[in-house]
Parts: C-alpha cells; sequence; structure tokens
C-alpha cells in the first residue's frame, strides 16, 4: 500500500497527535485511527482527507499544527546538519 500520510515521522503528524486524546467541542474524537491500526498504516493511507482532518485539529486545538510543522522542520534541519558534519569527518580521517 502506497503511504499517502505527508509525515516520514509520525510524531510530527497532527492527526497522529490528536489520535491520541483530541476532541472538538461537539465530543467528535480527531485524528487518523479509524481502528485499523494494525495494518501498519493510518486513515489517511485509506482514503481519508488529511486537509480536512487537519482543518478540524487547527479549530478544536489553534496552534498545535504550527507547533508541530515548526518542530518538524526543526528536525530535518538538524538532521541536515548533522548529516554535514559527519561527511566533514569523514573527509578529515
Amino acid at each position: 500500500m502506497r503511504r499517502k500520510c505527508p509525515h516520514s515521522d509520525i510524531r510530527f503528524c497532527p492527526l497522529y497527535v490528536a489520535a491520541h486524546g483530541l476532541q472538538t467541542p461537539e465530543g467528535e474524537w480527531l485524528g487518523c485511527d479509524d481502528g485499523k491500526l494494525e495494518d501498519g498504516h493510518c486513515a489517511v493511507d485509506r482514503g481519508m482527507n488529511y486537509a480536512r482532518e487537519v482543518a478540524k485539529v487547527k479549530r478544536a486545538e489553534p496552534g498545535l499544527v504550527e507547533a508541530l510543522e515548526f518542530k518538524e522542520v526543526a528536525a530535518e534541519e538538524w538532521a541536515e546538519a548533522e548529516r554535514r558534519r559527519g561527511k566533514r569527518q569523514r573527509m578529515l580521517h
């Protein structure tokens, strides 16, 4: 099955985070858990509309999506800096 979730690291996915207890004011549970996670894929991979669900998370928990996006970019930048440092170190030996 081809992954449709845009996150390679689920700790930065707002739907994954929301699936751990976030609800709308009306009591609707949020996230990408459709009861079939045991197959190794989330509901987005099975066709759930990612953008629509993220919009619900933004309404229920303002700032969460943006904070996760910031952390994801920071983690990617840190990993890239580590790769560059490693390359430099290998060239020195």
